[in-house]
């Protein structure tokens, strides 16, 4: 009886631990004309486009990695005014070919204090810059490594 309570007791606390495990599954952002979004997702960020399983015309899903994803939903300009303060984050494995493309394709970036194509070296020795996506989303990149 004392081995039934204690493994009832056990596979509970199993249960409740295992209830409140909270990952990280995808970001949405409203965005004012899908295509232009799409293109640059795409083609400047280098982005995996994946396939929408609501088969809704309105909405873009691309592959972030590790199961996780970016949605890009169609929505009216009006609604559409990111604060700089908002932004996420995704690292690159060529960090230095990265902003090499971007100089290229000439998309403006600056580092963490607002210098324009500048690359900022954080204290923990990651490299990193800021663009905008053409709805003005600031999107943060940073190097994989440390230098």
């Amino acid at each position: 009886m004392k081995n039934l309570f204690l493994l009832l007791l056990i596979s509970t606390q199993l249960a409740i631990s295992q209830a409140d495990q909270i990952t990280f599954n995808h970001v949405a952002l409203g965005v004012s004309d899908l295509e232009s979004s799409t293109s640059f997702y795409t083609e400047i960020l280098g982005i995996q486009r994946i396939g929408d399983p609501t088969n809704n015309e309105t909405i873009r899903w691309f592959a972030l990695g590790e199961g996780k994803e970016l949605h890009l939903v169609a929505t009216p300009a009006e609604f559409v005014r990111p604060p700089r303060q908002t932004h996420f984050a995704i690292s690159s494995a060529n960090f230095d070919i990265f902003v090499r493309k971007l100089r290229q394709k000439d998309v403006p970036f600056v580092d963490w204090e607002g210098k324009p194509n500048s690359v900022y070296l954080r204290p923990d020795g990651v490299r990193q810059i800021y663009l905008q996506d053409p709805d003005g989303y600031w999107i943060e990149v940073n190097s994989f490594t440390k230098e």
